[in-house]
């Protein structure tokens, strides 16, 4: 059971990775529609202003995956794994 909670966490923490790349490539994307206004060139500021809007949304997830990678229970469980591990290697 330890094994299973370890991969978990660790999958989460591979989710919280992703969600913050694509929250900041939505944040790029509105700064490069931002110049694109500035430039006027309104047609290619909307397409990077449209395209930045589903990419903002990954940036509220890892608030909540960060909470669930840290309760007690699965750093214990990660924790254990660990020490059983190297252990198991120094044998």
């Amino acid at each position: 059971m330890m094994a299973y909670k370890f991969f978990i966490r660790e999958l989460l923490g591979l989710a919280i990775v992703v969600s913050v790349v694509f929250g900041v490539l939505g944040v790029m994307l509105d700064l490069f529609a931002l110049t694109a206004l500035w430039e006027h060139q309104d047609a290619i500021a909307q397409i990077f202003f449209h395209e930045s809007f589903y990419f903002i949304a990954f940036l509220i997830p890892p608030f909540f995956l960060w909470k669930i990678i840290n309760r007690s229970d699965l750093v214990t469980a990660a924790q254990n794994y660990i020490a059983l591990k190297l252990e198991a290697e120094s044998r």
